[in-house]
């Protein structure tokens, strides 16, 4: 009964809750090219195998092994309910895509395929950790997720979490903010591309210099139209 204005829904960590073709999610791993992007079979279909499970973690991630992995089991899409719901009472949503995570780095079950791949050659300290978005195919994977996201659901725009955990670069390549500057108006050209009017929203830290120090020059995507 609170009617709040925007509702934004979380949809993955290193893994997707979302069925999907082209990111790792809690039951299927999806293979990927040399650029990122998915692998596909001849009929279009992704190249996917089972994704494992684990018992080693939180009950908070254990839930997702016993419940969203029997939901994507059974092709039952609780954000298109969600979404449904929301949009209902009047608000607006936003899916909130987390761009990097720390969770069970070590874990298969919790972290992604696409993180171990070639050990750790997409994460800063090649570490399974961080992932590195001065390497294009990291990019292009995150920007696939954003483009099917937008196909499938009937949202107000699209969040993307920096914040946790805002470690998104290399240290000696933090200081050339093109390389975030470029993603985030590719990002924004993909939202124009589907409608204008979609918000592209950023979690980042509340400090600007901390933000500067960590490669993301929040203000000047404000500035040049990318961040709403």
């Amino acid at each position: 009964e609170a009617k709040p204005d925007t509702i934004l829904l979380n949809v993955c960590y290193r893994r997707c809750l979302t069925p999907s073709e082209v990111f790792d999610s809690y039951l299927y791993d999806v293979q990927t090219d040399e650029n990122g992007f998915a692998l596909k079979n001849e009929d279009g279909t992704s190249v996917k195998t089972l994704s494992p499970t684990s018992q080693n973690v939180s009950k908070y991630f254990a839930s997702f092994f016993t419940c969203a992995r029997v939901l994507l089991q059974n092709g039952i899409d609780i954000y298109k309910t969600a979404v449904t719901q929301i949009r209902a009472a009047g608000c607006k949503v936003l899916l909130s895509v987390r761009m990097n995570d720390w969770h069970y780095i070590d874990d298969p079950a919790v972290n992604s395929a696409f993180t171990f791949k070639n050990d750790g050659m997409y994460t800063i300290h090649q570490d399974c950790g961080y992932l590195d978005f001065s390497q294009l195919p990291v990019q292009n994977h995150i920007y696939e997720y954003v483009q099917e996201l937008l196909e499938t659901y009937r949202v107000d725009g699209i969040e993307l979490d920096w914040l946790r955990h805002p470690t998104a670069l290399p240290q000696d390549k933090c200081k050339d903010y093109s390389i975030l500057n470029g993603y985030m108006r590719r990002i924004r050209t993909l939202l124009d591309r589907y409608d204008p009017s979609l918000c592209l929203a950023v979690r980042v830290l509340a400090n600007e210099q901390d933000n500067l120090d960590n490669g993301m020059d929040a203000s000047q995507w404000i500035a040049d139209g990318s961040a709403d």
